[in-house]
């Protein structure tokens, strides 16, 4: 038994060592850089398959996304994007007065290169919720929402400052999208619109 002592006492010296070498070899814990988006721009909407649609609109918008590539900077990023905008339809005195659109989905935004001028492309998928003023002319009287589906093509340039140590760098951008919505229907032939977006964001990456 006093000779089991010391080789059972090696043993437990050997195991404590292994488990503190373990410990020294654990990769460090990565965190996926995430950014946030601030944008204001206007709509036009330039083909339409309702009898009357406002034209002209205003919008604001607020975006959270993760980075999914590019993390190093040696090669362009890719984002995946939540967003949340907030459309209103100027209109002077169609049926639909002045309309509210809310949308949500979510964005694929690909950076084009790595330097401080940055080209990008994006693409959605929306959910879009249209509350004209006056539904009763174009619906046959059944007063609601409309929910549509939309889909966007982005295109842009960024201006990227320099990041600190900690913190999140400021992104400047210039962005021109256009999309297709369509709002099908139980009861009446599925409606459809164009149309065309100019912005002005801010990014923090």
């Amino acid at each position: 038994m006093k000779k089991a002592i010391p080789v059972l006492l090696l043993l437990a010296s050997m195991l404590s060592a292994g488990e503190k070498g373990a410990d020294t070899n654990k990769p460090a814990r990565f965190r996926i850089p995430h950014a946030f988006n601030f944008e204001l721009g206007t709509k036009y909407n330039f083909s339409s398959t309702f009898k009357e649609m406002p034209a002209v609109g205003a919008f604001g918008a607020f975006e959270y996304a993760w980075q999914l590539s590019g993390f190093e900077g040696h090669r362009p990023a890719v984002y995946l994007g939540l967003p949340l905008r907030w459309h209103t339809m100027l209109s002077g005195s169609n049926a639909f007065g002045q309309s509210q659109i809310l949308s949500y989905g979510f964005t694929i935004r690909h950076q084009l290169s790595t330097g401080r001028l940055r080209p990008f492309i994006a693409y959605n998928l929306l959910v879009n919720q249209f509350t004209p003023d006056a539904l009763q002319t174009n619906l046959a009287g059944h007063p609601g929402r409309l929910m549509g589906h939309e889909t966007k093509f982005d295109f842009g340039l960024e201006l990227v400052g320099d990041k600190p140590a900690k913190g999140f760098a400021a992104c400047g951008r210039l962005q021109i999208s256009g999309s297709l919505t369509t709002f099908p229907s139980l009861t009446d032939p599925a409606r459809s619109v164009w149309s065309l977006y100019a912005s002005l964001g801010f990014w923090l990456l």
